[in-house]
């Protein structure tokens, strides 16, 4: 996914096109910048790190999505924090 260009410092960073379910990708925003889905970009080590932050929490997101065992705990505990009856069944 990077390249570092030698001669300017800058690295490529490539956006996806799909997320890990197959959908369309949306595309990253930052600083009122799109990086749109499919395109490769030439940026600085900064926002490259930025990129790959926000790309690896979206994939870990998209990815928990697809795990079965489900957090019964913690899903009961932030329900609970907000004055929800979770209804969740015990573990």
């Amino acid at each position: 996914m990077a390249k570092t260009t030698e001669e300017n410092h800058k690295q490529t960073f490539r956006v996806p096109e799909k997320d890990p379910l197959g959908q369309a990708f949306p595309g990253i925003w930052i600083n009122g910048f799109h990086f749109e889905p499919g395109k490769s970009y030439e940026v600085d080590p900064v926002t490259f790190e930025s990129l790959n932050s926000i790309l690896d929490g979206w994939m870990q997101e998209s990815l928990r999505l697809l795990q079965r065992k489900v957090d019964l705990k913690a899903l009961r505990q932030i329900f609970e924090s907000r004055g929800y009856w979770a209804g969740l069944p015990e573990e």
